[in-house]
């Protein structure tokens, strides 16, 4: 197949904003209604139309010619033709070239000089996909999708940076300066912050966040970054959320751990600095005193800093020491949760965490505790008497030690348990056994790379009806 090579561009019609579509079926429908969203003065040339078209030519909206394509008439700014008649397309694809008019015949990339993108419109804000005609299908998806992530309120948005961007460059003569404030009016945490404002009251709220930035400015102040604790999810790159995705493609700085899924790294930007602070088995690339002071260094330096973990940052995430840093140094930080692993593991494993017939409520408890702590925080006694289910996260190594504390505490030797490894990953792996069975030292457990998890309770029989991932 010929691939062609396209520079994606925005044509500038405001001078002449005439557009000749050749065709009148359902295809040049849509091409036709595609020019008007952007106030193109739409000509149609076509021996017969769909009724839609003539209704449009009814009202006004369109000019319409009943006729045979005779030509171009001068003053064009682009043509589509549509017929199904390659004939006149080939025709159609001829005049435009000798009169240097960008012409497009839809299905025919050999006959385009340009290709009509899936476009995503929020006022002055145009995002375009396209495959040079290639792939149609998935940019209409693709195209859905960026609706979804890119909220209406942006066309507001649009026009209020853009104010703002003259009113900056004309109060402040430092570029960086510039750039900086610029950047910030830009980013996450201000977006986040004006969605919430009521419709009325977000211009108010932009032009108070303006101000404030232009009374730094003498000063060469800078604010501080923000830090974003993001939780990536249990390790499937589609379960980060909407936000902790823009966070994450919108910082200048990441620093991940080791449970994050590299495929959500490898899609950022590469201009995006990374800094590995994995743990993993007590052994660690950085301290956490030295992760602290790298995240508050960035913020210093004005970077916005996004502190990615896998699962949720609140479950057993450290997150408490690293807030508390951030709050020493005066630096503005969110929170942004994630799906755990003791709830999005056992969901590809088919096992609900709840069941309204077998668990009611569940715990979540860690494998392993702290090792400086003098005493164990763990009631086993508690832990073993739950009739919910129970997840052991990080404890795969101790299995032995946690059924028997089980067993001693009073929980049935027949309670099932299973054992999740790279738990939502393609190379997802499941144990089913026993408390009994798992105490038993003859008990073969295939090799299972971590991270893993345990989960104890009834729930666990619900595998046999309700697997669904890897069918």
């Amino acid at each position: 197949m010929t691939r062609y090579q396209t520079i994606p561009v925005s044509l500038n019609v405001t001078d002449n904003n005439r557009a000749l579509v050749v065709g009148g079926g359902k295809i040049a429908l849509q091409k036709i209604e595609w020019l008007k969203k952007f106030n193109m003065q739409v000509r149609v040339v076509a021996m017969t139309v769909v009724p839609p078209v003539d209704e449009l030519a009814q009202r006004g909206e369109i000019r319409l010619s009943l006729k045979p394509y005779d030509g171009l008439e001068d003053g064009i700014a682009m043509v589509i033709a549509a017929t199904g008649d390659q004939t006149v397309n080939q025709r159609v694809y001829r005049d435009a070239v000798s009169k240097g008019i960008p012409v497009n015949v839809v299905d025919v990339p050999k006959l385009c000089t340009f290709f009509v993108p899936s476009v995503v419109s929020r006022g002055r804000l145009q995002m375009t996909i396209a495959s040079n005609g290639d792939a149609p299908a998935l940019c209409r998806r693709l195209r859905r999708e960026l609706e979804a992530l890119v909220p209406p309120f942006y066309e507001h948005y649009v026009d209020l940076l853009a104010d703002a961007r003259t009113r900056v460059r004309q109060a402040v003569a430092d570029e960086s300066t510039r750039a900086s404030i610029l950047k910030h009016l830009s980013s996450e945490r201000v977006a986040t912050q004006l969605a919430s404002q009521p419709a009325m009251q977000r211009a108010a709220w932009f032009e108070n966040e303006i101000t404030h930035q232009l009374s730094l400015a003498p000063k060469k102040m800078s604010p501080p970054g923000t830090v974003y604790l993001v939780g990536a999810g249990p390790g499937d790159t589609g379960l980060i959320t909407i936000k902790g995705l823009r966070v994450l493609a919108s910082a200048d700085a990441v620093l991940f751990d080791g449970l994050v899924n590299a495929a959500l790294l490898n899609s950022i930007s590469p201009a995006i600095e990374r800094y590995d602070t994995s743990k993993r088995a007590g052994c660690a690339l950085r301290t956490q005193d030295d992760i602290n002071a790298l995240m508050v260094a960035l913020a210093l330096d004005g970077k916005t800093v996004c502190r990615l973990k896998g699962g949720d940052p609140c479950v057993f995430g450290r997150i408490t020491q690293e807030a508390r840093r951030l709050v020493e140094h005066g630096i503005p930080f969110e929170i942004v949760p994630g799906v755990s692993s003791a709830i999005g593991a056992l969901a590809y494993a088919g096992i609900p965490i709840t069941d309204r017939d077998s668990a009611s409520y569940f715990q979540v408890v860690t494998g392993h505790e702290a090792p400086e702590k003098t005493e164990s925080r763990m009631n086993w006694k508690d832990i073993a008497g739950s009739k919910g289910t129970v997840v052991f996260l990080m404890g795969v190594h101790r299995l032995r030690d946690i059924a028997s504390k089980l067993i001693e505490n009073g929980k049935p030797d027949d309670t099932p348990i299973a054992i999740i490894s790279h738990g939502t990953l393609p190379t997802q792996t499941v144990f089913e056994t026993t408390l009994a069975t798992a105490m038993d030292p003859e008990l073969q457990i295939p090799e299972m790379p971590r991270p893993a998890l345990i989960v104890v309770g009834d729930v666990v029989r619900l595998r046999k009806e309700l697997t669904w991932f890897g069918q």
